[in-house]
């Protein structure tokens, strides 16, 4: 029955005791763990970077913590709750999720307010005191901006232990609760929610980026347009931890077994293994619990599958994680602005592809082989439009780096920022970026190295800048700055975003097919741990190196970095890029990701069985009673 121990409300058994209702609480549990992990921190990566000083290879390793931990906790949870209470064990999982989304806000309360002038926090210091002694040291609730990534770590660390059994006992539960003939349909719901998810959580936070971190504080020298500026990134993740408890506690109340897994019969395909997987025993759970395991892993066409999905995650959590930030670099966006068009692209093309896999797989009724040349045609136009990243927009022309002060030769040019006769004598320092747009239409790095001497607090403007070609305007000259980078126009932004829309589209729609193909593997008990295994290897190959891989690689191309605070250790975070180089390394990794997953997928279409396998999905499923000790793990048809 459907309740709390003792506490089974009658009026709740009809309305929550079945799998519809619990398929729409997985879905919007899916929601907001996407909307917590895939969209508020991932849309927040550039403000966190800016806040906190961090190189985008740490803030890949920060976005890497939650695989770490499910890759850490994956065997155990699968083993233990696909012989357990799976809904309880994904209950206390989500109970865990939100005190881990809580963690992630933390930092915005350990250090001191934003003082975006310095570059970093000051804490309760005086604003004069610079020397590094007294800005290292630590007092009350106020900490070192440097320990603020093991925070976000440990919280990511949380998330991903909690999301565990979401991940792997959600997808087994509906496989026993539901008929194979919906389960694509139900399947494809679910893992709609995870993209759903990230679409809210892009939407919310690129609203709140809008509003300043230091909630009732309206500065004035800066707007969301600044590269400065950084926004209320932590609202959400304290919204969300409390929604995601909400959820978590209807989750509890459901029993180990929904009233139709009882009328439901386990399913297998008929997938050729390798001979050492070929005979599975009940005395194997007796064994230890490597050996079920390597049975498992040794099976080929679900290596396969496996590792095509994990070099998959691998682009798509690099893609995800940075793709705002390029789309800010290449177009020169607000933080806010590239995570909403990155969000307004991306989304709907992965939900959309998701939704089409599972309703072709459903509607046509494909069989496998069927499901995995459809898979075939869209790896091949994902490849196509990949080659749009070979497009990309003009470097904004930045004063000493790109392009010469005036009356200077190109030999001049270093991505150091080095000062100029007109500047010399300003004692500018780079750890300052405040860019501002001279009348000529190139950038500098501040006011400072344009060498301007007034400012206009009213309307942001500065004047008498000596190393700014002077204008003549109503009979007078004068050099006039104003504030922000130059804007600059792209021809090829349209391209660029279609192009993205194909590859995250065509990515997406092999998604259930690859789940579906999964499960139906093995017999009904093993399931659980076939997720759990699957999982492993996906985290492990996939999206805990991806987000680490991109980052390095977009902080390769690099080309000026904001130097943190002289007591701090590295260079900080990066606030310009060459935007070429970023569009052929990203070409480049993401062709070399897509090929690989081509090829493995071609090595599960020539795994499967042929005489079963070509004619319908049906004809490669039947009834698998209790396995007597000498039935195969993969039955012929």
């Amino acid at each position: 029955l459907y309740g709390w121990g003792i506490i089974q409300p009658r009026c709740l058994q009809h309305l929550m005791n079945n799998a519809k209702a619990f398929l729409v609480l997985l879905t919007l549990a899916n929601i907001m763990q996407g909307v917590i992990i895939n969209g508020l921190l991932k849309i927040s990566i550039t403000s966190i970077e800016r806040r906190f000083n961090l190189l985008s290879s740490e803030s890949g390793l920060i976005v890497s913590g939650y695989d770490i931990a499910g890759c850490l906790t994956l065997l155990p949870l699968s083993y233990l709750g696909g012989k357990g209470h799976k809904p309880r064990w994904i209950g206390i999982g989500l109970i865990i999720t939100s005190i881990g989304s809580l963690v992630l806000a933390l930092p915005h309360f350990l250090t001191g307010p934003y003082d975006y002038k310095e570059g970093g926090s000051v804490g309760w210091l005086n604003d004069t005191l610079k020397n590094c002694e007294m800005k290292q040291q630590i007092f009350g609730p106020y900490f070192s901006i440097n320990q603020m990534k093991y925070v976000f770590l440990f919280g990511q660390l949380l998330a991903g232990i909690g999301c565990t059994p979401l991940a792997v006992l959600a997808v087994t539960f509906i496989d026993e609760s539901v008929d194979p003939q919906i389960y694509p349909v139900y399947i494809g719901v679910y893992y709609m929610g995870s993209l759903l998810g990230p679409a809210f959580g892009f939407i919310l936070g690129g609203q709140l980026l809008k509003i300043f971190t230091e909630i009732g504080v309206t500065p004035t020298d800066i707007n969301p347009e600044s590269p400065q500026w950084v926004g209320a990134w932590w609202v959400g993740f304290v919204i969300s931890g409390a929604i995601l408890f909400i959820i978590a506690i209807p989750v509890l109340g459901f029993p180990r077994k929904l009233p139709s897994t009882l009328t439901r019969k386990s399913t297998v395909v008929n997938i050729k293994g390798s001979t050492r997987s070929a005979i599975l025993r009940p005395a194997h759970f007796l064994r230890p619990v490597v050996v079920t395991h390597w049975l498992l892993i040794t099976h080929k066409a679900f290596l396969y599958l496996s590792v095509a999905a994990a070099v998959l995650g691998t682009l798509v959590s690099g893609f995800s994680t940075f793709g705002p930030k390029c789309i800010e670099s290449q177009f020169g966006k607000s933080a806010a602005e590239a995570a909403n068009l990155f969000g307004y692209v991306c989304i709907p093309a992965g939900a959309g592809g998701m939704l089409v896999g599972g309703f072709l797989m459903t509607g046509l009724k494909m069989s496998y082989k069927s499901s995995l040349r459809m898979c075939f045609c869209m790896s091949i136009i994902g490849l196509f439009a990949q080659f749009s990243l070979t497009l990309h927009c003009n470097d904004i022309p930045m004063a000493g780096v790109n392009i010469p002060y005036a009356h200077e030769s190109d030999e001049t040019l270093s991505p150091q920022l080095p000062l100029n006769s007109c500047n010399a004598n300003c004692s500018c320092q780079s750890n300052t970026y405040a860019p501002v747009c001279g009348s000529d239409g190139v950038t500098y790095y501040s006011s400072c190295f344009a060498g301007c001497q007034l400012h206009q607090t009213s309307d942001h403007h500065y004047s008498n800048c000596t190393c700014i070609p002077p204008v003549q305007s109503n009979n007078f000259t004068t050099t006039i700055t104003e504030h922000g980078k130059c804007l600059t126009v792209c021809w090829w932004h349209d391209f660029i975003l279609v192009g993205l829309f194909f590859v995250i589209g065509t990515t997406f729609t092999c998604a259930v097919p690859g789940v579906d193909l999964s499960l139906r593997c093995f017999p009904q008990r093993l399931r659980s741990l076939a997720v759990g295994v699957q999982w492993i290897l996906i985290r492990t190959l996939g999206t805990i190196p991806g987000p680490i891989i991109f980052g390095a690689m977009i902080d390769s191309t690099c080309q000026i970095w904001n130097k943190r605070l002289k007591c701090a250790e590295g260079v900080g975070s990066c606030v310009m890029y060459k935007n070429q180089e970023l569009s052929f390394s990203l070409l480049i990794l993401s062709v070399i990701y897509k090929v690989s997953a081509f090829q493995f997928r071609v090595l599960v279409y020539y795994s499967l069985a042929l005489p079963c396998c070509l004619t319908s999905q049906l004809d490669c499923l039947h009834p698998s009673p209790p396995l007597p000790p000498t039935e195969s793990l993969n039955p012929h048809c």
